[in-house]
């Protein structure tokens, strides 16, 4: 094929195979294993397989490939998060070796326990002197002061972002075993998992301690086998290497290790955060949709919920506990508001709805940032986008939907009193859960709400949503502003970065840049 073509996902270390194994419940015997290979489902030719490899591949007929989700992954490669390991007293005479953060972070707490939290993460081995070294190369020193900010044990673990995202990759990972047990006919012992950290590179993830499970395996003559196993270079404690000790007793154990109790209820609580209560009523037909009367036809029956329309910041958040206080009005006036035409009240529907549900929640997320050291994270490598990486990774794999009256309500009501990088974080979080009914609230925020500085931000946001509704809406709001430019006969800075923008955003959406999720 021509270069242009093929992509990272064509390599080999993206295909592996398993050894020969009979699926007793497909009543199939496969005599040359299987393949296994990783795609992105959404990524187009650059991240998956190429059709003509896999048409080849699967013109073989009897290795019979399938795939697995690796797009969360910087490279994508299958090979870093499995290997096939033979052990001949197993029951299918191998097992697969998984990736297993879960795994590192039992080891990082055990040492904790045992009061060696102060212990390097890694022990770096310098490298051989290079006399031919361009000067302007960075040093091994520099790449790891940029590559590795957590250096010991207690950094790793008192470093909340990080703990995320060892949670959302064994999701991940979690998913793949489902995957490979179907497939593959196996059982959950027919497992092993290896300690590997990751980080997370913008928004997809790599490891951060070496992969471990990125092995080779070799057959020798007198058929017995030998595994390559990439050097974890630590943590150590009395010259002793944990992480290479951990097979080990992995192996003896012979049994699947349980994640921690707190991964359970994390994924209890996306589960529930993830429903969608108005779609759950459609669906059990259950919502009200019997009043077709405006909302105008009702400010005279819930006069607090209409007010917090004209409030602004504090005063605003005064009227909406208000109306929180009032249950019964909410379950009897919430879905007319809910079903209204305008998008205003519809949106201020969402957000005491939310409120109603999710108040913890949402008073969890404003705690969290209101003891955030803004200073302390702007001296860090990755400085404030760490805090934007972290919720809106969280928003997209933990809290989902249920976040989102609360970022309206952020933009909308404190946009404009808020600190720039406090209201970009719950910009992020919208991005992370592309909804229809996030496009007026951030136009708004846009128009009315935010200062210059902010727009850029909220343009960003505006790309992640779905472009069908972003167009039409987009052009409405440039006409009222073009209209208003004209009658005034000038250009104010604000106008001026609007229709500059928006512009842009325009001619992004008519070309189809961004298609709708």
């Amino acid at each position: 094929m021509p270069p242009t073509i093929g992509g990272s996902l064509d390599s080999f270390g993206n295909l592996e195979c398993s050894p020969p194994f009979t699926h007793r419940r497909r009543g199939k015997e496969y005599k040359f294993g299987r393949l296994v290979y990783g795609e992105h489902p959404d990524g187009g030719a650059r991240r998956n397989i190429q059709p003509e490899v896999l048409d080849f591949l699967r013109a073989q007929q009897v290795q019979e490939p399938f795939a697995l989700d690796t797009g969360w992954l910087v490279v994508g490669h299958v090979d870093e998060v499995m290997s096939f390991v033979p052990m001949k007293n197993a029951p299918k005479k191998f097992k697969v070796a998984l990736a297993s953060p879960t795994e590192a972070l039992t080891i990082l707490r055990r040492m904790r326990a045992a009061r060696q939290g102060s212990a390097p993460l890694l022990r770096l081995t310098p490298p051989p002197p290079r006399p031919d070294r361009p000067a302007n190369e960075p040093t091994p020193e520099q790449l790891y002061d940029q590559n590795f900010p957590l250096r010991s044990v207690d950094a790793i673990l008192d470093d909340p972002f990080h703990i995320d995202v060892q949670d959302v990759v064994q999701g991940y990972i979690d998913a793949i075993k489902t995957k490979l047990m179907d497939e593959l006919d196996l059982e959950t012992s027919d497992f092993i998992s290896l300690p590997v950290l990751f980080t997370m590179d913008e928004s997809l993830f790599v490891a951060y301690t070496p992969g471990v499970v990125n092995m080779l395996v070799l057959t020798k003559p007198d058929k017995t086998v030998r595994l390559v196993i990439p050097k974890p270079f630590g943590p150590e404690v009395d010259g002793v290497c944990q992480s290479k000790q951990h097979p080990r007793h992995a192996r003896a154990a012979g049994r699947d290790r349980r994640r921690p109790r707190v991964r359970r209820r994390l994924l209890h609580v996306s589960r529930q955060l993830r429903r969608d209560p108005l779609r759950d009523q459609q669906q059990a037909g259950t919502a009200d949709r019997s009043v077709v009367v405006g909302a105008a036809g009702m400010t005279l029956k819930w006069p607090e919920f209409v007010a917090l329309r004209g409030l602004h910041g504090e005063d605003y958040a005064r009227q909406r506990d208000l109306v929180l206080a009032d249950p019964t009005a909410a379950t009897t006036y919430l879905p007319t508001y809910a079903g209204d035409p305008d998008w205003l009240w519809r949106t201020l529907a969402a957000i005491v709805r939310g409120w109603s549900e999710h108040a913890a929640l949402y008073r969890q997320v404003l705690a969290e940032l209101d003891q955030v050291d803004v200073a302390a994270e702007g001296r860090k490598i990755t400085g404030i986008t760490r805090i934007w990486t972290r919720y809106r990774m969280r928003a997209r794999d933990v809290y989902g939907p249920a976040i989102l009256p609360l970022c309206w309500e952020v933009i909308l009501e404190f946009g404009d009193l808020w600190p720039r990088w406090k209201v970009i974080t719950f910009l992020e979080m919208i991005g992370a859960v592309p909804r229809t009914e996030s496009v007026e609230p951030v136009l708004t925020f846009m128009q009315e709400v935010a200062p210059i500085d902010f727009i850029e931000a909220a343009v960003n946001t505006l790309r992640d949503l779905p472009t069908a509704d972003v167009q039409p809406a987009l052009a409405a709001r440039m006409l009222v502003v073009e209209a208003a430019v004209h009658a005034r006969g000038s250009l104010d800075p604000r106008s001026a970065e609007l229709l500059r923008l928006w512009s842009k955003l325009r001619q992004e959406a008519a070309g189809g840049l961004k298609p709708p999720p």
